[in-house]
């Protein structure tokens, strides 16, 4: 090191080619992961990116001889770790020039390389001179208690931070590899070798459980598979799942999912949201390791080595992570509507206050009136806020603020999958938890390395701390919670297996959550860089399209992420700031045989009709199956204590029909003539007798409207289940239309009468299923609460 004038003080440079020093006391292993620490900018501190850095071909060197002497290593090099940064802080296509003014993003770069290298498992550094980066990197290394080797040439050798820090002192990289090769030996030889955690592996179990809970409890049986085997379907996917957990194989993951993509397909449009949040995090997974084949140029049938297994898991989980929060931001952003945001008509009030009705109430305690009210009136914008701050959270480059987001959004999934049936969902909330935690790579990893360890896994390294064991025995008392909470079976029959399920997933995640703000062990990252910007400029844009545009365009409605929003994408637009809806509404007046005739006919009103299935799915209203102090609660919060979900009946097995000889009235509602078209093609593919009377409601109805005294053309569809059919227009419309046309007035429907129509065309069978927006007269200017 050299002295104040100049000079070098301290013993000349020593010829001895390695020097060991004695505070090496950790043995290296196989499948260890190795930080590659060494002089970036050196003497320079102008140029940008690789023309600013003394030349990097020795990191190409260090990798090899490593990757040479233990096949199995993880490289994590800080140019790939900062790169990944920059995709998060910058904006695609911004010059390298533009990048690092603030000195606020160096800072925080500079502390992930830092991070990086002390929780590596071994840090190597190349020194040909002095490199203050590279110091700051090996101090760290050595506080955490990692060993560290140096490549140090000539009189670097004697430098007093390589002197005082390296556990070891080459004068090469080939001197390195020698080294490693004769640990690599006696690694080898003992029995106690531990592996390097593979959270790829460790993502595909926690994918396939998710997966296989999905398939068995989430329930799809539709009106258009009625001919598959479903206990085939769950045996073969059981089958399939199984092997993805026993192996952890990335190849298995990506089979199954393309497997279970195409039942999707096949099921389409009866899906919910959470099969296309599913589809879309699936797909990044899939495409980022298609990319990663092509680059490396290796087979397909290949499995990935460890260090490319841990690129590709710190590739997806960031796209994933960035995908969770665009689907968060818009459920969020689509619930900016005047009827979602009015407590009279919102779904939100529902949720919050059938948890205190139907869970304290049981138990003795109630809830006050005036506590009631208040909250009732607070829990539109409560939500609304609430989804809109964990998807922005989750989005900015800030691994603190993404630590909160999913904190808060595992909150929120708590109280959703809480809620009591009809309202439980804690199979969307055990998805969202199974992508949340890729968030936290950093968090999963220790998390996961931590549970191995408690559970005795083989190759775990030392016994979980104290307070694991604490709380996972806590988090196992809450499992049996909420497993009491789930037991429906005197009311409903029915056990809701979803809840301690995610209350098991939810306590992994929130222990991740705990460790990565600990500082959690750094994700290794292989030596190649992905071209991710393409990938990730058409999986963003795919997830916006699906998160964003197809509800501006109206080309989707059921799959949507605007559960329970009240949003209205027929007969105008609720929201205020953006339009739905916009081809049925520029393309009414089309021919509906046209290319875009899909669209055409407007908005029907449904007056009555006698068809079974038609009275079993739609408007579908399931506030009998609340309980009387929950429709008691909503009543003092001046919400209408009503609620419909028609896609429960379509989708699952459950069924909420209105009955005629019930007593209670039919409950007109309105949906787009396509939906119209669509349904009355299923009725004769069953061969069902029904009629069927509805109203084509003027061009000028809009979500303002009274549709329910709204002027139109009534129509009357009698049909006998065997090909007989007649059909009536009264031009009246209305109540008097439909009392004319019982009585056999009015004149035989035009050729291009909507139900006399084709079918929709079969891409639009299978991406267009609108929901039904009930009708409750003298309430009429907002839409009423129904669901998903």
């Amino acid at each position: 090191m050299p002295g104040p004038s100049g000079c070098r003080v301290g013993p000349r440079p020593s010829t001895q080619a390695t020097r060991e020093r004695p505070t090496m006391t950790t043995k290296l292993h196989a499948g260890a992961s190795y930080f590659l620490s060494g002089v970036m900018q050196g003497k320079k501190a102008d140029g940008e990116g690789i023309a600013g850095t003394v030349p990097q071909d020795y990191r190409r060197e260090m990798k090899d001889a490593i990757l040479a002497v233990d096949h199995g290593a993880a490289i994590i090099e800080p140019w790939d770790l900062v790169g990944a940064e920059v995709q998060k802080i910058y904006r695609d296509g911004t010059p390298q020039s533009a990048m690092f003014e603030a000195d606020a993003d160096v800072k925080h770069c500079f502390e992930v390389c830092v991070d990086a290298a002390a929780h590596a498992d071994v840090v190597v550094s190349f020194l040909p001179e002095a490199s203050m980066g590279s110091a700051v990197e090996i101090y760290a290394a050595k506080q955490a208690g990692k060993p560290v080797l140096v490549i140090a040439p000539g009189t670097m050798a004697q430098n007093w931070v390589v002197r005082s820090y390296a556990d070891r002192v080459f004068p090469s990289i080939d001197a390195l590899q020698t080294w490693l090769a004769s640990q690599n030996a006696a690694d080898r030889a003992a029995p106690t070798a531990r592996v390097h955690h593979d959270s790829l592996a460790t993502y595909a179990r926690v994918w396939a459980l998710q997966r296989l809970v999905d398939m068995t409890l989430g329930g799809n049986q539709t009106l258009s598979v009625e001919a598959t085997n479903a206990y085939l379907e769950a045996l073969l996917f059981a089958i399939l799942l199984a092997i993805v957990g026993v192996t952890g194989s990335v190849r298995a993951q990506l089979g199954t999912a393309l497997c279970i993509a195409a039942v999707t397909f096949v099921k389409a449009p009866y899906v919910w949201d959470c099969d296309y949040w599913l589809l879309l995090t699936d797909l990044s997974l899939l495409v980022l390791f298609l990319a990663h084949r092509r680059s490396a140029s290796k087979s397909l049938r290949l499995e990935p080595s460890a260090g490319e297994r841990a690129s590709l898991f710190a590739a997806a989980s960031s796209l994933i992570q960035e995908q969770m929060g665009l689907l968060y931001v818009a459920a969020g952003f689509w619930k900016l509507n005047s009827s979602f945001l009015s407590p009279r008509h919102s779904c939100a009030p529902v949720f919050l206050l059938q948890l205190f009705a139907d869970i304290l109430t049981p138990r003795g305690l109630e809830l006050p009136a005036v506590l009631a009210s208040a909250l009732g009136q607070m829990a539109p914008l409560m939500v609304l806020v609430g989804e809109l701050s964990l998807g922005v959270l989750l989005l900015l480059p800030s691994r603190t603020l993404n630590r909160l987001g999913v904190a808060l959004a595992l909150l929120f999934h708590t109280a959703v999958a809480v809620c009591p049936p009809p309202n439980n969902v804690a199979i969307f909330s055990m998805l969202c938890a199974s992508r949340l935690v890729l968030a936290l790579p950093c968090g999963f990893d220790a998390a996961a390395t931590e549970l191995k360890a408690l559970v005795g896994g083989a190759g775990a390294r030392r016994s979980p701390p104290l307070v694991a064991r604490l709380y996972y025995a806590a988090a196992a008392v809450a499992v049996a919670i909420a497993a009491a909470l789930a037991d429906h079976r005197e009311a409903l029959a029915f056990f809701d297996w979803g809840l301690p399920l995610f209350v098991a997933l939810g306590a992994f995640v929130c222990r991740a959550v705990f460790l990565d703000g600990e500082g959690a062990t750094s994700m290794p990252t292989a030596a190649e860089t992905l071209p991710l910007w393409r990938l990730r400029f058409g999986i963003r844009s795919l997830t916006l399209f699906y998160a964003f545009g197809a509800i501006v365009l109206g080309v989707h409605d059921q799959g949507q992420p605007h559960m329970y929003a009240n949003l209205r994408l027929h007969g105008g637009s609720n929201h205020y700031l953006m339009p739905t809806g916009l081809l049925q509404t520029l393309f009414e007046g089309a021919d509906p045989r046209s290319p875009l005739g899909d669209f055409s006919g407007g908005v029907v009103r449904i007056e009555q009709t006698t068809s079974p299935s038609l009275n079993a799915a739609y408007p579908a209203e399931y506030t009998t199956q609340f309980s009387s102090r929950t429709r008691q609660l909503l009543m003092q919060a001046g919400h209408t204590g009503r609620m419909w979900n028609p896609m429960l009946t379509l989708i699952t097995s459950c069924e909420a029909p209105w009955d005629p000889k019930g007593g209670t009235p039919f409950v007109k509602y309105t949906l787009p003539a396509l939906e119209l078209r669509r349904f009355v093609h299923e009725l004769r593919r069953k061969g069902e007798a029904f009629e069927l009377t509805y109203t084509r409601l003027h061009k000028a109805t809009d979500a303002r409207t009274r549709v329910s005294s709204a002027q139109g053309t009534t129509i009357t569809l009698r049909e006998d289940g065997k090909g007989g059919r007649s059909c009536t227009v009264i031009s009246g419309g209305g109540l008097v239309g439909g009392v004319a046309a019982a009585i056999g007035l009015g004149k035989p429907c035009d050729a291009d009468e909507l139900v006399l129509l084709p079918p929709p065309s079969a891409i639009a069978r299978k991406l267009l299923l609108f929901e039904p927006y009930p009708i409750v007269e003298g309430d009429e200017e907002e839409v009423h609460c129904f669901g998903p």
